[in-house]
């Protein structure tokens, strides 16, 4: 475990404070910052080893995505790595089931999100300036795709 490493959480208001009460226990809260505010809007630090994209890519559109895939790729430094956790369908947009009817979900509840499948995303990244994929499986269809900028 790295002691040094630094954190920053930016959603809403109200996620934030959920989070603050998880974490306020644990010896390495201090090395957190919680910040407020809106993907789009609020400016991400530079030169980042690694940013966690978790449950996010389902609520917007791929135009969105790509936005904040490239303030995303433009805060790594060289070789920095982006971990995507989402829901991922396979070609067929069928299967996994919990990753279809989340997709269905998305659809209903959402203005433009959706559930993306593995190839689908690996292009959009590749798109951005990402390689080096790595993908692991989770459970009930939830995956994790590791890249590196290049």
């Amino acid at each position: 475990m790295d002691k040094k490493s630094k954190v920053t959480i930016v959603d809403r208001p109200h996620s934030l404070k959920v989070a603050k009460n998880l974490l306020k226990s644990k010896s390495s809260y201090k090395r957190f910052t919680f910040c407020p505010g809106d993907l789009f809007e609020v400016n991400f630090e530079s030169e980042n080893d690694t940013v966690l994209y978790s449950n996010i890519l389902h609520i917007y559109s791929e135009k969105e995505n790509l936005v904040l895939l490239e303030k995303i790729h433009s805060c790594l430094k060289p070789g920095g790595r982006l971990i995507i956790v989402d829901l991922f369908l396979n070609e067929a947009r069928t299967q996994p089931y919990d990753a279809a009817m989340f997709s269905i979900t998305m659809l209903m509840y959402t203005k433009t999100g959706r559930t993306y499948g593995e190839k689908e995303t690996k292009a959009l990244l590749s798109k951005m300036g990402f390689s080096n994929f790595k993908t692991f499986e989770l459970v009930r269809g939830s995956s994790v795709i590791e890249c590196e900028k290049i």
